[in-house]
């Protein structure tokens, strides 16, 4: 039987792996600006080979392969069978924090207007 490894890393260090198609942590507890610096590093790159993430990488458009990062490529659900990308998990901590910043806040008193008869 096979065991399997857990490695330990920062999550920024993903990048490094060439080769990363399937990827998964706990990423409720990565912070939203870690996630964001390695979503910019990730737009910023210039990867050598996007064949090996985007079999139709060669008939995209100059401007489509202008904008091409493997961070819409990379699988991160743990069933490998289903498909949610690192792009797709960076969109919804974005959510959360939008509602975090824009939260109504909550009126500790109702406040009750009768109508005078």
């Amino acid at each position: 039987m096979k065991k399997l490894h857990k490695i330990v890393l920062n999550f920024k260090d993903i990048v490094k792996f060439k080769k990363l198609k399937n990827f998964s942590c706990p990423f409720k507890q990565i912070s939203f600006e870690e996630f964001r610096a390695v979503k910019l590093f990730f737009q910023n790159e210039k990867y050598e080979d996007p064949t090996y993430y985007d079999e139709e990488y060669a008939y995209l458009e100059e401007e489509d392969k202008k904008n091409w990062s493997r961070f819409f490529h990379i699988n991160t659900v743990e069933q490998w069978g289903d498909w949610h990308s690192l792009a797709s998990v960076y969109e919804d901590k974005e959510k959360e924090e939008n509602k975090k910043k824009y939260k109504r806040p909550k009126h500790k008193k109702k406040i009750v207007i009768r109508k005078k008869k």
